[in-house]
Formats: C-alpha cells, sequence, structure tokens
C-alpha cells in the first residue's frame, strides 16, 4: 500500500472530452498542500451498493493531518506513511471502485485513490497516493520513454 501507482504507456493518445482532461503534476517546490481536493470516479456510491457508476461522479474531501490518520488506522494493521495524504468528509467519500482517479485542486493532481476502510465511515479517512512524492520519478521515466 505504501507505493500504490503504476504508469502505463499508451499506444495511442487519450481524446480529450469533457470527463478526459490533463492535469498538472505538483511543483517539487510545493511546501504546503490544499485543505480541499475534488476526487472523482466511477465507483459504488457507498459500501452497500451493487453496481458502480454510469457516470463520472465527484466529491469534495479535506485533508487530515497524517499524525490523525495514523491514529485513526491504529489497531487495523495499517500504516500511513509520507506517500499518502488522507482526506474526508462528513457522509462522503471515494468508494470500491475509484481506486487510480484523480484527487486535484486547481487542475494540479495532488494524489490518486488508493484505500480506505468501508466509504464514508467517520474513523477512516480516505487514503491517497502523495503524488508530490513521486513528481521526480514520474518525470524522470516519462522523459526516458
Amino acid at each position: 500500500m505504501k507505493n500504490d501507482l503504476c504508469m502505463m504507456k499508451l499506444k495511442t493518445p487519450l481524446n480529450l472530452v469533457r470527463c478526459v482532461q490533463k492535469v498538472k503534476l505538483p511543483s517539487t517546490r510545493t511546501k504546503r498542500f490544499p485543505k480541499c481536493y475534488l476526487a472523482s470516479g466511477w465507483g459504488l456510491t457507498s459500501a452497500n451498493a451493487q453496481n458502480v457508476q454510469r457516470y463520472l461522479r465527484g466529491v469534495i474531501v479535506c485533508k487530515v493531518r497524517r499524525a490523525k490518520c495514523q491514529q485513526d488506522y491504529r489497531g487495523t494493521g495499517i500504516k500511513i506513511y509520507k506517500q499518502m495524504i488522507c482526506a474526508k468528509r462528513k457522509n462522503r467519500d471515494t468508494c470500491s471502485g475509484d481506486s487510480g482517479g484523480p484527487l486535484v485542486h486547481n487542475g494540479v493532481l495532488y494524489g490518486v485513490t488508493s484505500f480506505g476502510i468501508g466509504c464514508a465511515r467517520a474513523k477512516y479517512p480516505g487514503v491517497y497516493v502523495n503524488m508530490l512524492q513521486y513528481t521526480r520519478w514520474i518525470k524522470k521515466v516519462a522523459k526516458n520513454n
């Protein structure tokens, strides 16, 4: 779970449309993260839902301090690393099927949906890959391909 990220080389360019847009990577000089983000995906709308969504949906979630997130996940066997961002909002969350989706603010990709326990559970924030930790690696791989 620590490095829950992959890169793919596409055979053909993506067709940019309303639901498919480019994002920027965070600057390596980023010191402060935004307070809230837009997470989007086609996943379940609740832990009890039966089907993934037909349409792209989005939710605003707000950052949870790492120490608080580590405390929330204590006893679950899950460790929260600096390579992760935790975010939540009352009764709102990403869910199963949203993994790999973007966590953005003002066109910058700060995170990628990774995991959580349940969906929108008060005690367990959603966990996202912290893209700032991988920006140099992504640029290096992209340059060499």
